[in-house]
């Protein structure tokens, strides 16, 4: 492909996700107190996708890479160990 047809995809694409935002976005939201806990209506496996991206950034999945290449396999079970413990 030459530059301009992967420049026409990624503007293409980035219109899509503009009409898609703003067709989205028109649903019903009262108030910035409803925006902020999404209605109360999320699905649980939203939910749970959601608490999970927010607990474990992209810091730790290359942290605890680092950490297990370093001290081996045992060390990086007691890694995720200590974090359930606290």
């Amino acid at each position: 492909m030459s530059d301009s047809s992967y420049l026409l995809f990624v503007g293409g694409y980035l219109v899509l996700l503009v009409l898609m935002g703003l067709f989205l976005g028109k649903r019903e939201v009262g108030n910035s107190d409803d925006f902020m806990v999404a209605g109360r209506r999320l699905p649980l496996l939203v939910l749970v996708g959601t608490l999970l991206a927010t607990w474990v950034g992209g810091g730790t999945v290359t942290g605890s890479a680092n950490f297990i290449y370093t001290y081996g396999p045992f060390a990086g079970l007691l890694f995720f160990i200590g974090a359930a413990v606290g």
